[in-house]
């Protein structure tokens, strides 16, 4: 009897601690339900934002979509803005974007590949590094101009960068193009100067999307005013100005890669222009 009575009193714990846990579960759902929460970030609603964005380019600007163009290394894909100088062609691009080039001991010796677009279609072509302004500046590459499979490039137009003393405006229509997904994008600029960790941006309304860090922000006559450099929670753009690039390339040396007025260094003079100080 004694034994029975504690297999009947372990039963009847077993039973209690169910009904508990029973309760529990029932009361923490009804909690759940009840409870204000703060909603989740409004995800699909900035997604769909950018999609709103989503245009077709006018025809006056259908060439934009021929000098910003993919870029990719072994880690990562960005975008890049072509420049032509004669038969050279130079791509800029953002710092992080070429600092993949990297090999193990530090020095630029990894090729990039740029899509390089032709009358039909595009060409991978491997790049070199000649300029970097470090993770958060402008970096400056090279086509191996003799590794072009598929054809010439067609390039009907460089790129056209903004001058120092264009002063763009709070509201001015801007424009962007991606070469991953075959888009284009609209908006405007909402801030002039914006200074982040000592960088200066401009910042406009969502254009970019993944893969578009590198690539170029124009206005509505297909001036260059930036580089696509970061996105902020609200998927606002910022970019890296074109006064700022400016400033850099001739402070570095390469000014002849925005400013077609500038002549073009000889070969010698290239080979000794340091890749980063």
């Amino acid at each position: 009897m004694k034994k029975r009575s504690v297999m009947e009193r372990k039963w009847h714990l077993v039973k209690v601690l169910i009904g508990v846990g029973l309760v529990v579960v029932v009361f923490s759902a009804v909690h759940l339900v009840t409870r204000q929460t703060p909603e989740p970030p409004p995800v699909v609603q900035k997604q769909a934002e950018i999609k709103e964005n989503e245009v077709v380019l006018p025809d006056h600007l259908r060439h934009l979509s021929r000098i910003v163009v993919r870029v990719r290394t072994h880690k990562s894909s960005g975008s890049g803005i072509l420049v032509k100088r004669g038969k050279r062609i130079f791509i800029w691009t953002a710092g992080y974007i070429a600092h993949a080039c990297r090999d193990t001991t530090g020095e630029f010796s990894t090729a990039a590949w740029v899509s390089v677009p032709l009358v039909n279609g595009t060409d991978d072509v491997p790049a070199s590094v000649i300029r970097y302004g470090g993770l958060d500046g402008p970096a400056l590459l090279e086509l191996y101009g003799k590794h072009f499979r598929q054809g010439e490039p067609y390039i009907p137009q460089s790129t056209v960068f903004a001058k120092e003393e264009t002063s763009s405006k709070i509201g001015d229509t801007v424009w962007h193009t991606t070469p991953f997904l075959s888009l284009a994008t609209k908006g405007i600029i909402k801030e002039l100067g914006r200074v982040y960790q000592s960088i200066t941006y401009d910042v406009t309304t969502p254009i970019s999307v993944a893969g578009s860090g590198g690539g170029g922000v124009f206005t509505e006559e297909g001036i260059c005013l930036g580089m696509v450099m970061l996105g902020s929670a609200d998927l606002s753009c910022f970019i890296l100005p074109s006064r700022e690039i400016r400033r850099w390339a001739k402070a570095k040396g390469v000014a002849w890669a925005i400013d077609p007025l500038v002549p073009m260094p000889s070969e010698e003079e290239l080979k000794k222009l340091p890749i980063e100080d």
